[in-house]
């Protein structure tokens, strides 16, 4: 599936989302159980039956009539959806629709919160949560660099960033690498991390039998599964978050030993400021200082050289020259541009 995201300003996946598992009962129900309260106010389970066997036709050749069990367990969902409030009065619960929170709103208010939920779901993690939210009007963002894909992860990321806020570990279910079967393993969930180059996304995780440090991508995980909550939690994210200070990427430091690099570089002041602006934004915990005209050195300390050849790569035809502690990592990369050029040469 390839789309122009320049072009559009809403995810056409999240439409796939909101239809991907639904029953003849199921939409019947939900338009007819809202339509009776809309109507009607708070009504217990029994009277919600009884005016749906009564009111409101359903006919259908390979359907039995909704039995009340069916209809009770569709109020309980919707309850603890939050599309539904459950009082109970005496010893029978009753069902009624939640307030709407936006009624009321002035019209300058409203329109600013479509502005912010039109940016939310295409930007930050769960957009779907937006899009549910107001899922009528085209928002007036485009994007150079968005990926579409994130959501069909966003029930799972939910599940996991609410996890990482209450502080419990996780089991998660995982396509392996190795074999067709999937591979189940205990996690404490620490952090969500994103590529915003490639649009993959990762967890980093504590391994609650390896007791150390890693990432999970989110794509590999099938199934979430909550435990309980961890008392050294904090101490654990303190930990970990120390560790990937000295991080280009997702990569955690396992030793105090920490891997140099120096980079020289040409770049014409005069018109390529914004590649300086780049440089100061991107390049983690790395400074970059003048050294004559039009020439700068970038130096960092990292966990792991490997995880910043991607990013070097955009400086082709700006680098004069690249060094480091990881000798063999500089040769390759060096030996890459050669064979580059070789490609090239006619």
């Amino acid at each position: 599936i390839s789309s122009n995201t320049t072009a559009k300003t809403a995810n056409p996946l999240f439409k796939t989302l909101q239809t991907k598992s639904f029953t003849r009962n199921d939409c019947y129900l939900h338009f007819v159980i809202l339509d009776i309260l809309s109507r009607l106010g708070s009504l217990s389970v029994t009277e919600i039956a009884e005016l749906i066997s009564s009111d409101y036709a359903y006919e259908s050749a390979e359907s039995e009539p909704i039995d009340a069990m069916t209809i009770r367990n569709k109020l309980k969902e919707y309850a603890e959806l939050g599309i539904l409030k459950a009082e109970k009065s005496g010893k029978t619960l009753f069902y009624s629709l939640m307030p709407n929170s936006f009624k009321g709103l002035s019209p300058r208010t409203r329109e600013c919160l479509d502005e912010a939920l039109a940016y939310y779901r295409n930007v930050l993690p769960a957009g779907f949560v937006a899009h549910s939210i107001n899922n009528t009007l085209d928002g007036p963002f485009i994007y150079r660099q968005i990926f579409f894909s994130q959501i069909l992860d966003d029930d799972i990321l939910l599940q996991i960033l609410n996890a990482i806020c209450s502080k419990r570990a996780v089991i998660l279910t995982m396509i392996s690498s190795k074999s067709p079967n999937t591979v189940q393993a205990a996690f404490l969930p620490l952090k969500l991390l994103s590529n915003t180059k490639t649009g993959r996304r990762y967890i980093g995780v504590y391994s609650i039998r390896k007791k150390k440090f890693s990432t999970v991508r989110i794509d590999y995980i099938k199934e979430v599964s909550l435990g309980d909550v961890d008392p050294e939690y904090d101490s654990i994210l303190s930990d970990y978050e120390q560790r990937m200070s000295s991080s280009f990427a997702i990569t955690v430091r396992v030793s105090e030993r920490l891997q140099h690099v120096k980079v020289l570089l040409r770049i014409d002041e005069a018109s390529e400021q914004y590649v300086l602006e780049r440089i100061r934004r991107e390049g983690r915990n790395g400074s970059i200082i003048k050294l004559a005209e039009n020439l700068f050195q970038y130096s960092i300390e990292v966990s792991d050289t490997v995880e910043m050849i991607p990013w070097l790569r955009t400086f082709i035809g700006r680098i004069i020259s690249i060094e480091g502690s990881e000798n063999h990592v500089i040769t390759q990369f060096k030996r890459d541009i050669s064979v580059m050029m070789s490609l090239y040469s006619d």
